[in-house]
């Protein structure tokens, strides 16, 4: 994945790079059936899920940034644990979920993440230095974004 990343990264620009590799990717929320998202997409079982759960928006995160490598995996596995303990204080529904980019072989554990507003999304984010993200609005058509 790393190496995908860096091609499309020298070819393109990151930004554009990030947004082609994202555009590629399944997001999947782990439910019964799971969900698979994907950026712009409708899908309606997940227009069904905000509303089962009385809200309008949510964040799909990862606390830990694709773009690192860790030597160990015992500190991506804490960072993970950190973003969980702060959904958690805040008492919002999550699902955990996976990225899932079928061509290169790469995958994310991540937390889809219930009724957050859109500045918590970005602050959650900012805190992990995660480059990207994915933001379900209130037209339920997840949007990536993209941090500078």
């Amino acid at each position: 994945m790393v190496a995908l990343f860096l091609r499309l990264k020298r070819s393109m620009g990151s930004k554009a790079a990030l947004s082609l590799f994202y555009g590629e990717t399944d997001f999947v929320i782990l439910d019964d059936p799971p969900i698979v998202m994907r950026v712009g997409e409708r899908h309606d079982g997940l227009r069904l899920l905000l509303q089962s759960f009385a809200v309008e928006t949510a964040v799909f995160l990862s606390g830990v940034d694709p773009t690192n490598t860790y030597s160990l995996e015992d500190e991506s596995i804490d960072r993970q644990m950190q973003l969980l303990s702060l959904v958690e204080a805040d008492r919002l529904n999550y699902f955990i979920a996976m990225a899932e980019h079928l061509a290169s072989g790469w995958t994310q554990q991540s937390y889809f993440v219930l009724g957050v507003d859109k500045s918590q999304a970005a602050d959650w984010a900012a805190t992990f230095q995660q480059r990207a993200y994915i933001w379900i609005p209130p037209s339920g058509i997840p949007e990536l974004i993209l941090k500078d």
